[in-house]
C-alpha cells in the first residue's frame, strides 16, 4: 500500500511533459549544444531525443517545435 500512495505522489509531483513521442523537436543547451529529433524517451521532467546515431536528454523547458 505505501509504495503504491508513493508512486502516485510521486507522479502528480512530475511536470507532464508537453511532448509526444515521435513528434519532432529543436532542443537547444549551452552543453548539448542545439540538435534537431524525434521524442524517443520521457522519463520525468527529460526528453530524450533520438538524433543521428545517439539519444541525447534535454531537460523538456529546452525544447521547442521547429518553426
Amino acid at each position: 500500500m505505501t509504495t503504491f500512495v508513493h508512486q502516485t505522489i510521486a507522479r502528480a509531483r512530475t511536470m507532464a511533459v508537453p511532448y509526444k513521442l515521435g513528434e519532432v523537436v529543436v532542443g537547444d543547451d549551452p552543453f548539448n549544444g542545439r540538435r534537431e529529433g524525434l521524442v524517443a524517451v520521457k522519463n520525468g521532467t527529460f526528453v530524450g531525443l533520438q538524433a543521428a546515431d545517439k539519444i541525447v536528454f534535454y531537460d523538456y523547458r529546452q525544447l521547442r517545435r521547429p518553426d
